[in-house]
């Protein structure tokens, strides 16, 4: 039980510090693309810019989620990643 107690832990401390990464991504991304909408437009309001600031999240989770897992698991199975 304590194994598997401090898996938990460990891999809520990796999402964490992933989240990070990607916030931090998707926030220098938000300080490009606003100023610049809002100059387009000439005022301010909610667009695609959006879209695009999501999708950076999303992008750099999932690329560092994938580097993460292939380092700690190597590049096998989906169904053999289980806490042994």
């Amino acid at each position: 039980m304590k194994r598997v107690a401090l898996w938990i832990l460990a891999w809520m401390g990796v999402i964490s510090m992933e989240i990070m990464a990607a916030a931090a991504a998707a926030g220098m991304t938000a300080a490009i693309m606003i100023p610049l909408a809002r100059a387009e437009r000439g005022y301010d309001a909610v667009g695609g810019e959006w879209l695009v600031i999501g999708g950076v999240m999303i992008l750099t989770f999932y690329l560092i989620h994938r580097g993460v897992c292939n380092k700690v698991f190597g590049k096998r199975n989906q169904k053999e990643r289980w806490i042994e």
